[in-house]
C-alpha cells in the first residue's frame, strides 16, 4: 500500500505540490519552540486539547496522513497566533 500512495502521489503534481508545502510548513514549525509553546498557549485558550506537531516518516503514508492531519487540527491555533502576533506587530509599528 506505501508504493501505491507514493505512485499516486508523484503521479499528481498537485496533490505532491500541497505534500510539499505542508511537509515545509511541519518541518519549519518544529524547528521553532516558541512558535510551538504559541501554538500550545492558543489551544488552551481555544478549549482545545493540546497536540503535538508530528513529522512524517517518508517510508509510511499513513504517518504522512496523521502528520498532515494534526496540521489541521491545529489550523485554528496557528491561525490565532498569527492573529495576535500581526495585531502586536501593527500596534509597534503605529506606535513608532
Amino acid at each position: 500500500i506505501n508504493l501505491i500512495v507514493g505512485d499516486y502521489f508523484k503521479a499528481n503534481s498537485v496533490y505532491m505540490a500541497f505534500v510539499d508545502q505542508a511537509t515545509e510548513l511541519i518541518s519549519w514549525l518544529r524547528s521553532k519552540t516558541l512558535v510551538l509553546a504559541l501554538i500550545r498557549e492558543a489551544q488552551e485558550g481555544l478549549g482545545e486539547r493540546p497536540s503535538a506537531i508530528i513529522r512524517a516518516v517518508i517510508t509510511r503514508w499513513t504517518a504522512h496522513y496523521q502528520a498532515f492531519r494534526r496540521l489541521q487540527q491545529v489550523q485554528s491555533a496557528l491561525t490565532a497566533v498569527i492573529e495576535k502576533e500581526m495585531k502586536a506587530s501593527l500596534l509597534c509599528f503605529h506606535q513608532s
